[in-house]
Order: C-alpha cells, then sequence, then structure tokens
C-alpha cells in the first residue's frame, strides 16, 4: 500500500492504484480481509481491536500523507488529510466486503467507481453545495 499511495502528482491515479491494491488483497486473503474488518468494529478495550490498531492507524496514516502531499498540487485540500484519508478507507472497505459477500465484482470498474464516487461524491458541484446544508 506504501508504494500505491506514492503521490506524483496525479490525485485520481494514486487512489486508483491504492484501491487495486485493497480489492486484490481482499480478493486473495478474504478471511484474513474480514477478521481485519470484524477486529477493526469491534469494542475500542476488546483485545481484537488493540491487535488490529496499530495496522489500521498506520494505512490511515499513509493516506493522511498522501493526502497531505496531495494538498501542495490542491491548496483545497489542506487540513483536511484525515478526514479524506478515513473516508476513502471507508469507501474501500465498504466495497471490499459488498464484493467479498458476493454483491458486487473486485474488478477495474469498482475501482474506478470508488474513486470517483469519493472525488466528486453523489451531488457535490461545490462550496455552494455546502451552503444550503449548513
Amino acid at each position: 500500500m506504501e508504494k500505491a499511495a506514492d503521490y506524483k502528482g496525479d490525485v485520481a491515479t494514486t487512489l486508483r492504484a491504492v484501491a487495486n491494491v485493497y480489492f486484490e488483497y481482499a480478493h486473495r486473503n478474504p478471511k484474513l480481509y474480514r477478521m481485519q474488518l470484524s477486529m477493526w468494529f469491534a469494542p475500542s478495550d476488546s483485545q481484537a481491536f488493540q491487535v488490529a490498531a496499530s495496522l489500521n492507524l498506520r494505512q490511515q496514516e499513509i493516506l493522511e500523507n498522501m493526502f497531505l502531499r496531495a494538498s501542495n498540487d490542491h491548496g483545497n485540500m489542506n487540513g483536511r488529510q484525515r478526514a479524506y484519508a478515513a473516508t476513502f478507507l471507508g469507501i474501500l472497505n465498504t466495497y471490499a466486503a459488498l464484493g467479498l459477500n458476493g454483491y458486487t465484482e473486485l474488478n477495474q470498474a469498482l475501482v474506478i467507481s470508488a474513486v470517483y464516487q469519493f472525488m466528486h461524491g453523489i451531488f457535490w458541484h461545490g462550496s455552494k453545495d455546502l451552503k444550503k446544508w449548513t
């Protein structure tokens, strides 16, 4: 994942590389992926959560650093790296779980869809839309 998240000036390409890594890993290691997800959503004071916490936090950290580097090219991303990393991980984990449960295929079309959904949202047209909701 670290290699895939190495930002080199193109956010969409980097996010597609990261999504590919996640989906390939879930496809090749479905039991381990499910176990890791279940441990991440275990009670925070449980041993299961503690075992998975460092790995999950490392994934978050890698993506935060990628978004931080990207903010040098995209000033509107400044200060949002934590939220962006958590949101993108959430999308990837949800789609991977859907794939593992047979609701979708973990393929290139899903990679593109996940990245597009993350980057564009479902109704987002700019900051003026945010004012409608605040």
